[in-house]
Order: C-alpha cells, then sequence, then structure tokens
C-alpha cells in the first residue's frame, strides 16, 4: 500500500476511534456524569448564595453592584435554569422504565449523557462554581447633575445682573475669591447652583459645591468635597484627610471652582484641604521654582552680545517650567454677612442679593403655583407686597398650587389677619401655612424629627427614628421603611420644609424653617437632644403635659453625656404590626446633679421597663432612694459604675414584707465598688417572681447573692453568672436573725447556667459553720451546666460545691 494513503488511513482512524469511544462514552458513562454534574450544581448553588449574601448587604449599605458580579449571578441562574430543565426532562423516567438494549432506551440515554457531559464542560470551563471576588460593590458618588440640581430657580433680572457680574469675575486670572451676601432665605443657593452649572458648561473643568453652616463638621465637609473628587478618604485623621484632598486637586490640575457655601464665621481652608495661589506645598512646583532661579543665577547678563538672546532663551524656559505648575482653586463663597466675607476671609470682591421687587414676587408667587392666567394677578400681587423674600414666597406658592381663587383670596386675608394680630412675620406665617398643610400627624411628627437631626443629615438615621417613633404603620421591612421615609421626604420638600442635600442619601432643612419646627416642639413639649444630651427640662407646670410619657411608644431620656446605646440596627428585619411598648431610660447624672431634689425624674421609675443606671453616686439604695414602690413594671434592670451604691434593697427593720421588682426578669450589677448586700429583706410572694438571669461582675464588696428565705421566690431563675468579686463567700447566706436551720431544701428548679470564676475567698454554694450533718442541699435542674473556676481551693470546713445528693446531670 501506498504510505501515503497508509499514514492517512491510520490518522483516519484514530480520528474515528477517538470519535466513536466519545460517541459511546454518553452512552456507558451516563450515570457517572449525571453525578458529576449533580456536584457541580450543588457548588453553583452555594455559590450563588455566597454571593448574593454579599450582593444583600451591599445593597443595605446603599452601594451599586458591579458588572461583572451581577453578570455571573445571571450565568449561575442560567446554568441551574437549565439543568432543572435538564432533570425535569420525561427522557429521564423512559430511560429508567424501558428494559434491555432496545433502540429507543439506547438513544434516551445517549442523549441524555451526551447533555450532561456538555453541561459539566461548560461549568468547569466558565468556572462559575469557584468564581470569588475581592469586591462586590462600590460606592456611587453623587453626580453634579444632583449636586448641582436648581429646578426652582426662577431666572430674574435683578438675579441674572449679578449672575453675570459674578461669571465675569470668574473669568479674570487675578480673581481667586468671590463673595455673596444676603440675609436669610434670599436665594443664595439658588443663585449659586446656577454659578455653578454655568460656570461647569464655559469655564471650569472641575466644580464642587459644599455645605458649611453654623458649626462646621470638617470630616462631613471634606466627605462631600471628596465625593465630587471620585475619591474616597479612609483616613480618620482630619488633617490627613485634608492633605489627601490637597494633593489630589494639585495633581489633576484641573481648572477648578470650589463653592462654599453658608459661612457664618471665619473658615481655615487649609483644614478642608482646600489649596490657594500662595500655597507652596507641593514639591514639584517648589522645584520648578528652583529651577527657574537656577537659570537666572547661571547667565552673566552683562554680556552685551549674548543678552538679547539669552533674555529669549530663558523666558522660554520659565514658562515651560511654569506652565504645568498649580494654579490654585477658584473659591466662591457665600454668608448672611459681608463681614465675614471681607473681615474674616479677606474677600476683596462681594456681591449682595437683595429682596425681589414686588413684580418679581408676584411673578414668582404665579409660576410656583402653577398659575397661568391673570385672574389670580390681584392676589398675587397682594401677597408680594408683605415681602420679597423667595425663600418664603416659594413657600406660600407651593401651598396654593391648584388651588381655586377663593382659597387665594383667604390666603390673603388671613395674611392681613394673623400678620397683626398674632404679630408674627411674613415668613412665619407662610411656614407655618405649609407645616398646617401636611396631610397627616405621621408627617408632622416626622418633620419636627428632621428639624432636630441637624444639616445634611443620612436618610437611613431617619429611617430609625420613624421606625422607633411608630411613624410608619403598616411597614413590614427595612427596604419598605425606606422607600416610605423617601416618599414623606419627597412630600415636604413640596411643601418647601425640607431641601436637597448634596447627596441623594442625604436630606436638609432651612434654618428658618429649622427655628419654627424646633419652636413647636417646645410648644408641643418635645424634650431636646443635642448630641445624645437633654438640652433642657420643661418647666414643672408644663411637665404633665409632655406627650412622650403618655403617647410616645418608646423613648429614650439621657441626662448629662451618657451615649452607650444604639436602640436600632439596621438590617432585613421584620417589624411587628402592633409595635410592643418598650420604655427605656437611661441615667448619667452630671457632678453636682441631685436627684432627690427632681421628683419629675424619679416619677418616670414608675412606668419604666428597660432601666440603665451609671455614675450615680449621690444613691446609696435603689429601693428606697429611687422607687420604694418597687419598681412595678421594671423588667430589665442594669446598674452600672456607681461607687455610692451600697444595696439594691436597703436590710432595714420592718413590720411587714415588702414588694418589689415584680415582674424583674434580668438583673446585671457591673463595678459596683461598695455594693455589700443585694438584698436580705422579707419579700412578698410576687417580688422577683419572673426573674431568670442574675449576672455580677466587679463588685468586690459582695460577699453573698441572696439570703435563704428568698430562695424559694425564684422559682424561675435559669442563669446565674458571678466573676471577678473578691470577697464572695457563697450563693446564699443564713438569714441574719436566724439561730436554727429551716428544712426547706435550697431549690432553683429551673436552673440552667452556673457560671463562678475569679473568686478567690468563694467557699461553697451555703457555708455550713457546725451543723454540716443536717445542711439542706441545692438542687438544680437536672441539665444545669455548671462553669467554675478550680484555681483556688477549699480552706474552710465546708460542703463541697455539689454533693453525692445534688441532683444533676452533666455533659
Amino acid at each position: 500500500m501506498d504510505p501515503v494513503v497508509s499514514a492517512a488511513t491510520e490518522s483516519f482512524l484514530k480520528i474515528l476511534g477517538h470519535v466513536v469511544k466519545r460517541q459511546w462514552g454518553y452512552f456507558f458513562n451516563y450515570k457517572g456524569k449525571f453525578k458529576e454534574l449533580e456536584s457541580l450544581i450543588e457548588k453553583l448553588e452555594d455559590n450563588r448564595e455566597r454571593l448574593r449574601h454579599q450582593v444583600d448587604e451591599s445593597g443595605r449599605n446603599a452601594e451599586e453592584i458591579e458588572n461583572d458580579v451581577q453578570s455571573c449571578l445571571k450565568l449561575i441562574d442560567e446554568k441551574i435554569k437549565e439543568y432543572k430543565s435538564y432533570i425535569d426532562d420525561e427522557s429521564h423516567e423512559k430511560k429508567i422504565c424501558s428494559i434491555g438494549f432496545l433502540p429507543n432506551n439506547f438513544l434516551l440515554r445517549y442523549q441524555l449523557g451526551r447533555k450532561a457531559t456538555k453541561m459539566v464542560e461548560e461549568i468547569i470551563e466558565d468556572g462559575l462554581y469557584e468564581k470569588k471576588f475581592d469586591k462586590v460593590s462600590y460606592q456611587e458618588y453623587p453626580s453634579d447633575d444632583y449636586a448641582f440640581s436648581n429646578s426652582g430657580y426662577v431666572s430674574f433680572a435683578s438675579r441674572t445682573r449679578t449672575l453675570e457680574k459674578i461669571m465675569k469675575e470668574l473669568k479674570d486670572s487675578t480673581v481667586d475669591m468671590i463673595g455673596v451676601y444676603g440675609p436669610s432665605g434670599m436665594g443664595k443657593t439658588f443663585l449659586v447652583k446656577e454659578i455653578a452649572k454655568k460656570a461647569k458648561e464655559k469655564l471650569f473643568k472641575r466644580v464642587i459645591i459644599a455645605n458649611i453652616t453654623v458649626n462646621p463638621d470638617f470630616e462631613k465637609i471634606q466627605g462631600q468635597i471628596a465625593g465630587m473628587l471620585d475619591m474616597t478618604l479612609e483616613e480618620t485623621n482630619e488633617f490627613a484627610r485634608a492633605n489627601r484632598i490637597r494633593k489630589k486637586l494639585k495633581k489633576d490640575k484641573k481648572n477648578t471652582l470650589i463653592i462654599l457655601d453658608d459661612l457664618w464665621d471665619e473658615l481655615d481652608l487649609n483644614r478642608l484641604g482646600i489649596p490657594c495661589n500662595d500655597d507652596d506645598g507641593d514639591e514639584e512646583d517648589d522645584a520648578s521654582r528652583r529651577d527657574a532661579n537656577d537659570i537666572d543665577n547661571k547667565f552673566d547678563y552683562n554680556k552685551k552680545e549674548n543678552n538679547e538672546l539669552l533674555k529669549v532663551d530663558l523666558n522660554k524656559m520659565k514658562k515651560e517650567k511654569s506652565s504645568n505648575s498649580y494654579k490654585g482653586c477658584k473659591i466662591l463663597l457665600t454668608s448672611r454677612k459681608k463681614e465675614v466675607l471681607c473681615d474674616e476671609m479677606d474677600v476683596q470682591l462681594t456681591f449682595s442679593v437683595e429682596n425681589l421687587n414686588e413684580k418679581e414676587a408676584a411673578t414668582l408667587v404665579k409660576k410656583v403655583a402653577d398659575v397661568k392666567t391673570s385672574e389670580f394677578d390681584r392676589n398675587a400681587i397682594e401677597i408680594a407686597k408683605w415681602s420679597g423674600l423667595p425663600m418664603a414666597l416659594v413657600s406660600i406658592g407651593k401651598t396654593l398650587k391648584n388651588k381655586s381663587l377663593s382659597a387665594w383670596e383667604d390666603i390673603c386675608q388671613k395674611i392681613k389677619t394673623e400678620i397683626f394680630t398674632e404679630e408674627w412675620g411674613f415668613t412665619d406665617f407662610s411656614i407655618n401655612l405649609s407645616y398646617d398643610k401636611l396631610k397627616s400627624e405621621q408627617l408632622k411628627r416626622m418633620f419636627l424629627q428632621c428639624a432636630r437631626m441637624g444639616n445634611d443629615a443620612l436618610i437611613m438615621d431617619l429611617v430609625k427614628f420613624c421606625i422607633g417613633l411608630n411613624l410608619l404603620q403598616g411597614v413590614q421591612t427595612i427596604t419598605h421603611a425606606r422607600k416610605r421615609v423617601q416618599r414623606m421626604i419627597e412630600e415636604q420638600e413640596e411643601s418647601s420644609l425640607l431641601v436637597r442635600s448634596y447627596s441623594t442619601d442625604r436630606f436638609n432643612m432651612h434654618d428658618i424653617v429649622r427655628g419654627i419646627a424646633l419652636s413647636k416642639s417646645k410648644e408641643k413639649q418635645v424634650f431636646f437632644m443635642k448630641n445624645d444630651i437633654l438640652d433642657e427640662w420643661p418647666h414643672e407646670d408644663d411637665f404633665e403635659r409632655t406627650f412622650f410619657l403618655d403617647k410616645l411608644n418608646s423613648y429614650k431620656i439621657v441626662i448629662g453625656e451618657f451615649n452607650l446605646l444604639n436602640l436600632l440596627t439596621v438590617g432585613e428585619f421584620k417589624v411587628p404590626d402592633k409595635y410592643e411598648e418598650v420604655k427605656f431610660l437611661a441615667l448619667k447624672l452630671k457632678e453636682g446633679i441631685d436627684i432627690h431634689s427632681d421628683k419629675w425624674i424619679k416619677m418616670l421609675f414608675k412606668t419604666v421597663e428597660c432601666l440603665l443606671l451609671a455614675e450615680l453616686n449621690d444613691v446609696r439604695d435603689i429601693f428606697y432612694e429611687l422607687n420604694v414602690e418597687g419598681f412595678p413594671n421594671l423588667k430589665h434592670l442594669s446598674i452600672v459604675n456607681n461607687f455610692g451604691i451600697n444595696y439594691v434593697i436597703n436590710p432595714r427593720e420592718r413590720f411587714h414584707s415588702l414588694v418589689a421588682f415584680t415582674k424583674l426578669e434580668s438583673i446585671w450589677l457591673y463595678k459596683l465598688d461598695n455594693l455589700e448586700i443585694i438584698c436580705d429583706n422579707q419579700l412578698e410572694e410576687t417580688s422577683f417572681r419572673n426573674l431568670k438571669v442574675i449576672k455580677i461582675k466587679t463588685c468586690i464588696k459582695l460577699v453573698n447573692l441572696f439570703p435563704f428565705c428568698m430562695v424559694r421566690l425564684l422559682t424561675e431563675l435559669e442563669t446565674i453568672e458571678v466573676c471577678d468579686c473578691d470577697s464572695l463567700k457563697e450563693i446564699v447566706s443564713k438569714e441574719r436573725h436566724t439561730q436554727t436551720m429551716s428544712d426547706e431544701m435550697i431549690e432553683f428548679p429551673k436552673l440552667r447556667q452556673l457560671t463562678l470564676k475569679s473568686l478567690p475567698t468563694f467557699i461553697c454554694l451555703y457555708v455550713v459553720d457546725e451543723m454540716l450533718g443536717s445542711v439542706p442541699l441545692l438542687q438544680g435542674h437536672e441539665n444545669t451546666n455548671i462553669v467554675t473556676n478550680a484555681e483556688h481551693g477549699v480552706t474552710n470546713s465546708c460542703l463541697p460545691l455539689f454533693n453525692e445528693k445534688v441532683r444533676k446531670t452533666l455533659s
């Protein structure tokens, strides 16, 4: 045979053998491939769940999901869907039911094996079952479109003239800083946002805007600037953050305009990281200047023949060296007072924003109210006579939107009446009118809450407050709560009570509106909280009318500077249809405050359910000094860092039994340096009957926990935990005035957990001196878990922790 033909035949046979082997493999390896496919699909599902958890967590943090992560999840879903379609194929059952090597059975088995093999190969090739991402999401920075959103701006002749003058000065390379001033509510922010939009279109590659406010939060302002620079500030140090911003601005060398809105006082630009023309901190710029000076020094200009030529070369080189040097940012500032701009910030060029004239004011009211017919002109002019302040006019206009002519006339009459009889200003009247027009009490309460949250507050924080204050009836999840709160914010924006912030995840309120809202809060006896500190107590005569004592479903009171508890956490949790009434009180008294002289604080102890006492160093006895009624509704008691407390209940001589802590479920005592006795009194049967948990740590003078007579009350006790108590000798003590022993057993029928740690003087659960033979036994639940510290041996004559008759089973 021809060698060429022979080689070709051999090659063909090899290929044919490979193909035949592969095709027969689909039939013979069907079961193996099916099991391999099942295993890969399980891995795919596990990886999908893992990615979904990461994606859900990012969603709760309002982060955007990376495109490749979304694509990966989509592909995994497709593979799993394809697999489910494969296993649902009726051919599987037909294959199983067929007998022998009938053609039909062979064909079905072949097809299923072939499909499984291809799916396995595709999954392995894609590697989706083990695909991992270092990062699944990113924080989307607010776009310029949102930051410069200015939908409410109306172009009037008076404003246009000022805008054009400022735009002209921004073109001047010799002008570094410009100021705009005018009273609050005059529209300065709207004006500079319009300038920002036009400046970005025509003059600057980058425009940054930040809100300063009366008490500048430099970290927040730096965050605003960084967000508009598309950078993340991970540093916690203010000056390190400022340095990052400064370097970013200088490195980019972009023509930049920075707008700082609402200055109240002198502002240190260096603390924000804003470089100026005289900022020579850049080493590259310093090097350029040094090189230019070196050039000057190298040449001898006294030589006439080289003088002109060298001058030309020198100027050219200097220009090249300085062309890349940083020129600084142009800065536009706004303030209510010209003195702040000129005297504090040394601004040489300022422009004022004045009231609208009567014609412009009337036009603004009609435009905002969306009125185009002339029948409303007379009323619009009547309103315009009272004020040219744009904020007040916009508020009135939005109130009158879609209203009839009679409604306009009614408002005009109200303006005359209210202003003259109540001595309100037009601005106050317009804002109060917007507040009264809010659709529901929930919206009004939310508005008052917004006023107490400061400038540019986070919407997510507002969501927490709204849930806690029961303002979101019928809401079941955090996602639903976010959407409801967002809608409520939009309704208040439509009423001019809230304004847009620099970011989509925040909201803001004008200072004038905030002042009126806080006044309303005071009228309604809502306590003021600033930085977690109670600002003031209401007057005694008004105290009983405070709304939260009888209507608010949950409340938190902090006296002094206590800042420990975060009542709400973010998570996809279910909110019950009916909110449980939870009354929480945390007390930390400033030095010099006498709790005994303020009956109103003590009045709260009657209804409180969760009580945390911190640093009440003038209190020695919780029961007799704070609430002799025995805290009838208290469920959870925590006492921490108190140096003055000697007793929870002072062991006084009484002729009748006490009733105390009838609903108490848990008690936690921590670092009470002088606590000697928890309770050593005769108590009524109802006292402590619901106590389940007692935890004590670092109470160095405490000798025991309960008297013998109290044990019978603790039928629900499940957990005892005692740690770091240097003087503790026993859990149960003999009664003070009893010389003979009771025949009763010491029994805690529901005790599950007993933990004793770092107790250097501890002897046993119940110390017996001379009557070892007749000692009652301590009985616990058969599944009681006992943790002890065996570091210190028993040195006294005593019972073991448990003797052989104690009924217990330890695993």
